[in-house]
């Protein structure tokens, strides 16, 4: 089993550490049900998207669609809350109003392609 701090883990990491676990687990049994294999081996991850947008009613019902189809959400009012977003979680789609105040979509979107990380 390998060691891990509890105390400086990142929900992502505690998440991998007790998949490990369980597999573990699982190889030890001679014999495993094809649902307890199943459920070890082909675990999906839910897909993250961020959705930037300066209507709380438009964020509102985006995030309970996605939701409801299995997606984690993040939800943003502008730029610079997008930007605070992305320094704590990895995303695999960002949905970005045009008419965003003060930088507006065209613009962020622009610098997030040109953007290293």
């Amino acid at each position: 089993m390998s060691q891990f701090d509890p105390k400086n883990i990142s929900t992502k990491k505690l998440s991998l550490e007790i998949d490990k676990i369980k597999k573990n687990k699982l190889l030890k049994n001679k014999v495993v049900s094809l649902d307890d294999y199943r459920s070890v081996y082909h675990k999906k991850t839910p897909k993250h998207i961020l959705v930037v947008d300066d209507d709380q009613t438009t964020l509102n019902v985006l995030k309970r669609l996605f939701e409801k189809e299995g997606y984690e959400v993040t939800l943003a009012h502008d730029a610079t809350e997008l930007v605070q977003s992305l320094e704590f979680q990895s995303v695999e789609l960002i949905l970005l109003d045009v008419n965003l105040p003060w930088v507006d979509g065209f613009e962020l979107c622009k610098l997030l392609k040109n953007h290293e990380d």
